[in-house]
């Protein structure tokens, strides 16, 4: 093994305990908290559960829209790490200036799918003929994932003039697919990968809207000892593995 792998293999749990052993006993056992947009419920649950397998370090975390947690954050919620599916609201929260100065990153990408009922159709439908059935997709003012399929059905013309049901987040526009309560819906290929009461039915070209990129950032106003290390270990090789196993794209770079 080369002294870099060695390096790369040590240096989280050894970060992670710079952290904790420079604070206080009882600093270091609060758990960290992390808001994390609803479709990382799976991916972020594994690598959450990885980190304290590792470093001993609870981690809480908070799942619902990007849009829901941003404002949450704003209005006082305790946040050290926050997890948007775009970039808007982690924009949002750098102009209330409530991110901290060691910026914020690109962790992951995803894709946008248009998925059927299962017990509903047995054929095959184009975006343009789906919108015609019961169609649910999040609401776009709040859920990144509407935002991006508004972005993509704008683009065919079929924005105007249409009916959509409204979720809450990806996790709740699945749920009205797989319930029949909508015929079909647009979701994230990994929530539509994690159903089995759904089918994808075409995988939306990134060209047709913004592409699916995820952004983590570090609030300023709530430190913990162990954030920068739960930060690093995210954007790891090692937790490059989850990200696959649960259908993204680790994508670490620095944005700001």
């Amino acid at each position: 093994m080369s002294s870099v792998s060695c390096i790369k293999k040590i240096f989280v749990p050894v970060l992670v305990c710079l952290f904790l052993g420079a604070c206080s006993g009882s600093n270091a056992k609060k758990d960290l908290q992390v808001f994390c947009a609803a479709s990382l419920t799976e991916v972020m649950t594994a690598l959450a559960d990885s980190f304290t397998a590792e470093t001993g370090q609870k981690v809480s975390l908070s799942f619902a829209s990007s849009g829901t947690l941003a404002r949450q954050i704003q209005m006082g919620a305790p946040a050290n790490l926050f997890l948007s599916a775009n970039k808007q609201w982690v924009d949002y929260l750098i102009n209330s200036n409530l991110v901290g100065d060691t910026g914020y990153w690109e962790i992951a990408g995803n894709a946008l799918v248009l998925i059927a009922n299962n017990s509903i159709f047995d054929k095959e439908l184009t975006l343009k003929q789906a919108v015609n059935h019961r169609f649910a997709i999040g609401d776009p003012n709040m859920v990144p994932v509407g935002l991006y399929a508004r972005q993509a059905l704008e683009n065919l013309d079929l924005w105007e003039g249409n009916q959509f049901l409204l979720g809450r987040d990806v996790k709740h526009v699945l749920k009205l697919v797989e319930m029949g309560e909508a015929d079909m819906g647009i979701v994230y290929r990994t929530d539509a990968i994690s159903s089995t009461k759904v089918r994808v039915l075409e995988t939306l070209p990134e060209n047709m809207h913004q592409p699916v990129r995820y952004h983590i950032c570090m609030m300023g106003a709530v430190p913990h000892p162990a954030t920068e290390a739960f930060l690093s270990f995210v954007k790891s090789p090692k937790a490059k593995v989850v990200w696959e196993k649960y259908g993204f794209n680790q994508l670490p770079q620095r944005v700001y």
